[in-house]
Formats: structure tokens, C-alpha cells, sequence
């Protein structure tokens, strides 16, 4: 169910009862995973899906979202758990594990063929399309390239928008329009950083026990940035 938005051209749809925002950067992604796999996608009925896009995009969120809608177990192949019938499985960052050498190409190929046979489902996210997976085995490679896969792109304003409006929101926090902008104009364009922000204004706020004002904003920022470069 798909409910629009009164002020915005964005429908908000209740997913496994949180609300997700489908927008042209999202749209095909949400669409597909609400379908599967309880129903074929296209004309097929894959055991396998790809999730991918850059950092910040929101691809893990929706993937949480549907491993929950879908009771799926999460995490990686070396604590992965014995393969049942009609289980659900997701996978995050695979590409950087098949980069960084943790994930065994070995493992993730008896993974892949046993999905089939157990009648289970597994939805693998990574930042850049499985095309491009560092991948030696060939029979891995086809495999992955062969599946089907759904991008996120990278957030624009009036998604950015709507969803900092609505993290402040839900923390009873009430942004006007210019202080969102001022907000969207010098934080990281993405979901992450959306969150990053509003936990450094919600502090700040409450050791101060300040209102919202520009001067607590800035103070915000200025230590969300010391954060990302700690972080870097």
C-alpha cells in the first residue's frame, strides 16, 4: 500500500510497519524487494537478488527492512547458520569482503547452488554492481553476473528533504524550511548523514536545554564534522 504525500510528489509506504520513502533514486528497488519473493519478478522466480549503490544510498535500510518483513537471517558466510527450506538470507558488503579476502569465493559458490535446492532466498547487498565483484572463480562470476540486481542511486534534495524533516520529526523536533536547508547545504548528502546531524543537534539541545536556533546548528555541525574526520 502506497499512501502520497500531501506536500510532496513521494509516496510513503508502510513496510513491515515502518515508512519508507519511494522516490526515483529508490522506486525500482522498494517495488522489487515488496514483491519478492512471494511473487516472480518480471517472468522470473530468482533465488538470488542483488542490492547495490553507493554509500548513503539507503540499500542496507531496505535491506533491514526486508529481512525483518522476511524473518532473515543476516550476516556472513562464517557464522552462517545450516541452509533450511524456504529460508531467507541476507548478505551486506560483499563486495568490500570479497575485496578484503573475508568472504571465501569457495563457500559463497556452495552457498549460491544450494539456494536452489533448499527453495531459498537470499539477497545480496553490496556498493557496486555484481558486474563488478572482485571474483576469480568462473562459476561465481557467471553466477553473479547473471542475477538479478536493482541499484539505489544517491538521494536528491527533495528526498533529502523529506526524510530530515521527518528524522527530526519522529524525535519531536520541529525543522523549519530554512533550517533544513541550511542543514542539507553543508551536511554529507545522505541518509547517514541525516542521522549523524540529528544526533549531535539532539544532544546539544538537551545539555543546553536550547531551542533550535542557527548558533545551535552550527555548534551541531561543527562537531559532526570533527566526528566524520575522526572517522576518516
Amino acid at each position: 500500500m502506497t499512501l502520497l504525500h500531501p506536500a510532496l510528489p513521494l509516496g510513503w509506504t508502510p513496510f513491515f510497519g515502518e515508512a519508507f520513502y519511494c522516490h526515483e533514486s529508490n522506486k525500482e528497488a522498494f517495488c522489487a524487494l515488496e514483491r519478492w519473493p512471494q511473487h516472480v519478478l518480471g517472468a522470473e522466480h530468482p533465488s538470488s537478488v542483488g542490492l547495490y549503490g553507493p554509500l548513503g544510498s539507503g540499500k542496507t535500510h531496505l535491506a533491514m527492512l526486508w529481512a525483518r518483513r522476511n524473518q532473515a537471517w543476516v550476516g556472513n558466510l562464517e557464522g552462517l547458520p545450516m541452509l533450511h527450506t524456504g529460508g531467507r538470507y541476507v548478505f551486506d558488503d560483499v563486495d568490500i569482503g570479497l575485496e578484503q579476502g573475508t568472504l571465501c569465493e569457495e563457500m559463497l559458490l556452495n552457498f549460491f547452488q544450494e539456494l536452489s535446492y533448499h527453495q531459498a532466498c537470499c539477497l545480496w547487498v553490496a556498493r557496486r554492481p555484481p558486474a563488478e565483484w572482485c571474483l576469480t572463480l568462473p562459476a561465481l562470476r557467471s553466477r553473479f553476473r547473471s542475477m538479478l540486481a536493482f541499484s539505489l542511486k544517491t538521494p536528491d534534495d527533495t528526498l533529502l528533504d523529506l526524510v530530515l524533516h521527518k528524522s527530526f520529526q519522529d524525535i519531536g523536533i520541529k525543522l523549519s524550511a530554512r533550517a533544513r536547508m541550511f542543514l542539507l547545504r553543508r551536511i554529507p548528502r545522505s541518509f547517514s548523514g541525516i542521522a549523524h546531524i540529528r544526533t549531535h543537534v539532539q544532544r546539544i539541545m538537551l545539555r543546553d536545554q536550547s531551542p533550535i536556533r542557527l548558533d545551535l546548528l552550527k555548534k551541531a555541525l561543527m562537531n559532526s564534522e570533527k566526528d566524520f574526520l575522526h572517522v576518516e
